[in-house]
């Protein structure tokens, strides 16, 4: 077994000071950075006034607060221009698919709602009928009722009455309904961060849906695990519950969000791709 290569520990021990400043929303003092590296804050006021250098930090005149300076933000623009949240979810959805022996959908909002863009498979465990452009319905599958919790109601409505319409349904995977049928399940994804069906839309699969986050906390995608009712494991204690949650916070963390956001969120970017359906009869009191 190779060992991991000796590293430098004061850089280590930089990181960490600039971590407790990138958790922070506002200016910290010295000695609560200094207490969340974990140093005394003579040794951290040392690293303050070379990252004060460089631009890494800066301090406040009047209150000597620490927050990240304009070369962070420059390091920060640079990741993000090579920002590729599918490719950082296929990576770690393919360790969550040999972890839990189970298929895991990725999907995303597209023209017609979720929207599956990956697909990685468990040979031998099932023949799922879902493919990249497969299209979910918002309230009879576990990944539409994760959106429709997360996304704005206006849009989430919207979405819906083109869902029901006639020319839509044959490409919508699972059952389009009147959001208040299903409304206990969509909170249901407030309270306990993820969405669970069982035997829906296909008979005898299960799927449990978990929300991963982008910086901001804008709903980037969601990653689910699929499988047969005899195997996947949909109790609140499962470990393949675990591993679920395990893997979006490991790919929202990545993708720059650390903590789970309360309530509706924005629109995502790409919410207008969407053609505005027309209103008639049939929608009326559909929430």
């Amino acid at each position: 077994m190779s060992r991991e290569p000796r590293g430098v520990q004061s850089i280590e021990v930089g990181a960490r000071l600039l971590m407790a400043l990138a958790e922070q929303a506002e200016p910290m003092m010295l000695r609560d950075i200094a207490n969340a590296a974990e140093i005394a804050p003579a040794q951290a006021h040392a690293y303050m006034v070379s990252y004060r250098k460089s631009g890494l930090v800066e301090q406040e005149e009047a209150t000597g607060r620490y927050r990240l300076g304009p070369f962070a933000l420059m390091m920060a623009l640079a990741k993000l221009r090579g920002f590729d949240p599918i490719g950082v979810a296929d990576r770690r959805g393919r360790m969550l698919c040999d972890e839990t022996g189970l298929s895991v959908a990725i999907s995303v909002w597209g023209a017609y709602g979720p929207t599956v863009v990956r697909v990685l498979e468990v040979l031998g465990e099932i023949h799922m009928n879902t493919r990249p452009g497969t299209v979910y319905s918002l309230t009879g599958t576990a990944t539409g009722k994760l959106f429709a919790h997360y996304l704005p109601e206006a849009l989430v409505s919207a979405t819906l009455r083109q869902q029901r319409s006639e020319a839509a349904r044959s490409r919508i995977v699972g059952s389009a309904v009147d959001l208040r049928q299903v409304q206990a399940e969509v909170d249901f994804v407030g309270d306990h961060g993820y969405a669970v069906t069982d035997s829906t839309p296909v008979p005898g699969i299960s799927a449990i849906s978990a929300p991963v986050f982008e910086v901001g906390g804008q709903l980037s995608l969601a990653l689910t695990i699929i499988g047969r009712d005899d195997v996947i494991d949909r109790r609140p204690e499962s470990t393949h519950l675990k591993a679920l949650l395990a893997a979006a916070n490991d790919i929202s963390a990545q993708l720059g969000h650390f903590e789970k956001p309360e309530g509706r969120m924005a629109a995502p970017a790409n919410a207008s791709a969407g053609r505005r359906p027309r209103r008639n009869e049939d929608d009326k009191g559909l929430t």
